[in-house]
């Protein structure tokens, strides 16, 4: 899932840093002025890992992962408990055949629970991270454009690309720590519910 979560941001953040930036800068430059466009360059897993919001997005997503994994536990112990019992031959001959059907029964439907439950589950985080690229993304995007458009030593940025878009770039082209206090800033200014808050 980890792999899984760091190629979705990579692949979310890498189109739309360069979409949506490489459209500020075609509005921005003009190429018949002969100036050499100024870039700079972010660091996406940087984003998610120092952010706020990267932050909270994977604590919130390895919450929702540890939920689910317990849940999985405890159908896996339910299962293990039954094929125990299945096994144990002297068990099984102080019990009546009905009693011995019924938890054979019992561990085909719970073996098919926690099946399913895998499968939804899969699903549910695959879910979760779309959702988090897609807001890491926006608030990536909202930050980059922030940092394009202030001034450093009266030079403005031309375009800002993802590191992963890049095979190499010079370091002191890298905004990356500028875009974190940004997206920091975006963050803090957006209204949160409140604990006590009732719903």
């Amino acid at each position: 899932m980890k792999k899984l979560r760091h190629w979705f941001l990579g692949l979310g953040t890498l189109w739309a840093c360069t979409f949506a930036l490489s459209c500020f800068a075609q509005q921005n430059w003009n190429p018949s002025s002969g100036q050499a466009i100024k870039i700079g360059i972010v660091n996406t897993k940087r984003c998610l890992d120092e952010s706020k919001l990267g932050k909270q997005e994977q604590a919130n997503f390895e919450k929702m992962k540890n939920q689910m994994e317990s849940i999985l536990q405890d159908k896996e112990r339910d299962l293990e408990e039954i094929e125990s019992k299945l096994n144990d031959d002297d068990y099984m001959d102080s019990i009546s055949e009905d009693a011995a059907n019924e938890l054979k029964r019992k561990k085909r439907t719970i073996r098919q629970e926690g099946m399913q439950l895998q499968n939804q589950y899969i699903q549910t985080l695959q879910q979760a991270n779309i959702k988090i690229v897609q807001k890491l993304t926006d608030s990536i995007s909202k930050a980059s454009i922030q940092v394009a458009q202030e001034p450093i030593n009266g030079q403005t940025l031309d375009v800002i690309f993802s590191d992963e878009a890049c095979t190499f770039f010079s370091p002191q082209l890298d905004v990356t720590d500028r875009i974190i206090a940004k997206m920091n800033a975006i963050y803090d200014a957006e209204p949160k519910d409140s604990p006590n808050k009732k719903r």
